[in-house]
């Protein structure tokens, strides 16, 4: 594949994460709830989401993904809801001073998770590999040595923009020092991440 394709898939890649949506919703209530390092299970899990897209892109499967029908509308209002539950639960949640300057994740596993279904439930998504990446590059004609350089392309990116929302959103965090001031933050990133819930239920 020539440099100009790689340099083209690269910049749509871009805008595709940039533009804000559920991911990034998500990521930055994260961030602003528990801290920079605490998003990074989530941008594995948005990329991996993104790498079993292309991979079904490129193989010809995402057929099966306009084919579900009714079934993925199951998975995006279940990824939609889980969302708003993790909203709510940080909504109403109470701030020791012992937790203000700990910022570890409880779950690394369900926050992983939350990054992954949150990507694989995105129309978003879905659009860009079956609509915007075959027109970018034959995927009929890639070699697994193009596969490995789109696929490093890909996650370096998402990796980058969403880390940038990500370490911006922490940025905000350090900000508030006292148990006052991080309960708002909190309910703020809460109705962050309800909002997110319904417009994947909803899109």
């Amino acid at each position: 594949m020539a440099l100009e394709q790689y340099l083209t898939f690269a910049f749509a890649m871009g805008i595709y994460v940039a533009i804000p949506g559920s991911a990034v919703m998500a990521v930055i209530a994260r961030a602003l709830s528990k801290g920079f390092l605490a998003t990074t299970p989530h941008i594995l899990g948005n990329i991996i989401g993104n790498w079993l897209y292309l991979l079904a892109s490129i193989y010809g499967l995402l057929w099966i993904a306009e084919q579900m029908g009714e079934t993925f509308l199951v998975v995006k209002l279940f990824g939609g809801a889980y969302l708003g539950y993790l909203g709510v639960k940080l909504w109403r949640s109470d701030v020791e001073m012992s937790d203000i300057n700990i910022r570890r994740p409880k779950s690394l596993l369900a926050n992983f998770l939350t990054g992954l279904m949150i990507t694989l439930s995105n129309p978003k998504a879905i659009l860009f590999y079956i609509a915007i990446l075959p027109a970018i590059m034959d995927l009929r004609a890639i070699s697994f040595a193009t596969l490995l350089s789109v696929a490093l392309i890909n996650g370096f990116v998402v990796m980058v923009i969403i880390g940038s929302y990500s370490a911006l959103a922490a940025k905000v965090r350090q900000f508030f020092t006292n148990a006052q001031s991080i309960r708002k933050l909190n309910k703020g990133a809460g109705g962050v991440m309800i909002t997110a819930g319904f417009g994947i239920a909803a899109s």
